[in-house]
């Protein structure tokens, strides 16, 4: 029977874990942020050696193996880069945050599945839209709304707030639809009024995509037959074409359509379009021409400001990494995707509400590659633990079937 010393630790880990995730965000423009980080990452790391008897077990599993190949590809391509002092910059960050995030994966691998970890992303993105309520001022943000301007980045970037009120929101509307209460309900309207202040589009599609995604998982697995799974699957389709037209109709939404709507005229040729979806259309049309001169290794991590002409980076991950590192750097960075996809997808067959938010949450981590430069942030890695847990857990489950099966 599990001790209540035990029960304590493992509650009071979770929390801290849940601090660690604010951290990422609220702290990120702070110098001092990084000991908070490394602070909460050694506490977390103790804590869970005292839990386990102070004995810590080491071993090298595939979350470690693909985060290590990219890692190792990454200070390589020094070798041959533009100027291999950005590269080993770069690298440096990638390095600290992989092994914080080893350390931390060290107390949650034996876990049975990702529920946990998805807890700590839903309060983390709670914490954070209220902390951003309290920082810019209901007022001030009410204002704005009204006004149809967005908030500024000041203590982090807005779409970083959106983002994780969104994905927040959507761990909610899964226990909800799948009849666990939760009192973090009481938190969604403070994050459904961040993803609107923010205006960011990123957070606009994470939220419609996950809500829609748990919705249909969820409907189609109560189906009982093919024809069944195809008509509540039209329908969910088409309730999902009516919400977001209500959402368009809804003034306080209109920072965020109209920024989504300027972003569609830059492929159809007709309207207005921001300066932002031009100035990222002009890096990808950069960054291809270089992966088409370097395509095999690229011109060295980090070093996409010598193409661009000012420091900064290509704003798509996948055209970042192609230009950069070429398809051997895309290769070793996705082959921790690669490696969780077919587990995920074994994992659907059978309704699991944490498979399926994982499921999700992979598919919107890919999507949001298209529009964001990914591979050295912590929340990547965050997410990177979370799905290597859930394959890990569905390997198991899947291996003691086989098992039962077999010796029946």
């Amino acid at each position: 029977m599990e001790k209540t010393s035990d029960r304590f630790i493992d509650k009071l880990i979770v929390m801290l874990t849940t601090l660690w995730l604010v951290s990422f965000t609220v702290f990120s423009t702070e110098t001092w942020g990084k000991y908070v980080y490394l602070g909460l990452t050694v506490v977390i790391f103790g804590l869970g050696a005292i839990r386990n008897g102070w004995k810590v077990n080491i071993a090298i599993e595939p979350f470690h193996l693909c985060t290590i190949l990219f890692l190792l590809y990454g200070f390589a391509s020094y070798l041959w880069a533009i100027d291999g002092t950005y590269t080993i910059k770069r690298m440096s960050t990638v390095a600290q945050t992989l092994i914080c995030m080893y350390f931390v994966y060290t107390y949650y691998r034996d876990d049975e599945d990702s529920r946990r970890l998805l807890d700590c992303v839903m309060w983390a993105g709670y914490i954070v839209a209220i902390y951003a309520i309290y920082y810019y001022g209901l007022d001030t943000i009410r204002s704005l709304i009204a006004a149809g301007d967005r908030i500024d980045n000041e203590f982090t970037n807005v779409n970083a707030i959106g983002m994780m009120a969104a994905y927040s929101l959507i761990i909610t509307f899964s226990k909800i639809i799948n009849k666990h209460f939760s009192g973090s309900l009481i938190f969604s309207l403070p994050a459904l009024l961040m993803v609107i202040a923010s205006g960011s589009r990123k957070a606009f599609i994470i939220l419609l995509f996950g809500v829609f995604f748990v919705y249909l998982t969820r409907s189609v697995s109560q189906s009982s037959n093919p024809i069944e799974t195809l008509i509540k699957f039209f329908l969910v389709c088409a309730m999902g074409v009516v919400a977001i037209m209500i959402i368009w109709s809804i003034p306080a939404f209109k920072p965020v359509t109209e920024r989504l709507l300027q972003t569609l005229n830059q492929f159809t040729g007709n309207g207005r379009v921001d300066e932002s979806t031009i100035r990222r259309a002009r890096f990808i049309e950069i960054g291809l021409q270089q992966f088409i001169k370097t395509p095999i290794q690229g011109i060295g991590i980090g070093n996409s400001l010598f193409i661009i002409g000012r420091n900064t980076y290509l704003h798509s991950n996948y055209i970042e990494i192609l230009a950069c590192g070429g398809i051997l750097g895309i290769l070793s960075f996705y082959s921790g995707y690669l490696y969780c996809i077919k587990g995920l997808i074994y994992g659907m067959k059978k309704y699991d509400e944490i498979t399926a938010l994982c499921m999700a949450f992979f598919v919107l981590q890919l999507v949001m590659d298209f529009m964001q430069v990914s591979y050295f942030s912590k929340d990547t890695f965050f997410y990177f633990m979370i799905f290597f847990l859930q394959v890990k857990s569905i390997r198991r489950e899947k291996k003691s079937h086989w098992e039962e099966t077999t010796y029946a």
